[in-house]
């Protein structure tokens, strides 16, 4: 295992060897099939063994009253990056529920839209842990607004 961390993507990544060749094809199939994340725009940016990015725009209906993104949403965000950062380490058949998650929204989420960066920390045969850093965006502006801490069941 390596551990890297880059200045531009503000999240580390540690890189994993990749369980078989057909991990790609079915975590963008898994992705895809998640009706909450359709409905809320969710889109996937990129992804490799043991981390994934993904974002949506933060469209009026995604807001809270002051006209930042909802809460709702950022949570929404760090648990299913993160998630499904897990499920690129497990064999075909396997995949993951959240047993527990803690948000700390750090900031208000202002911009156009959220970008959430899922990190496995600590995979496991029964139960894995993982993380999501929740970037607000605004022009070419990052903006941390949120970090995740998510424990994960291995379903199998």
């Amino acid at each position: 295992m390596l551990y890297v961390h880059s200045r531009a993507m503000k999240a580390p990544i540690i890189e994993y060897p990749v369980v078989d060749d057909g991990y790609r094809k079915r975590t963008a199939t898994l992705f895809n099939s998640m009706p909450f994340v359709k409905f809320l725009g969710i889109e996937l940016i990129d992804f490799g063994p043991g981390w994934l990015d993904c974002g949506v725009e933060i469209r009026p209906e995604l807001t809270q009253q002051h006209g930042y993104g909802h809460a709702g949403l950022v949570a929404t965000l760090a648990d299913m990056s993160a998630g499904i950062a897990a499920c690129t380490l497990l064999p075909d058949g396997s995949d993951t529920l959240s047993l527990e998650f803690k948000i700390s929204l750090m900031r208000p989420s202002v911009g156009e839209r959220l970008i959430a960066k899922g990190r496995v920390i600590k995979p496991g045969q029964r139960i894995s842990f993982a993380e999501s850093w929740i970037y607000s965006v605004k022009g070419a502006k990052e903006t941390l607004c949120a970090r995740g801490y998510i424990s994960l069941a291995i379903r199998r």
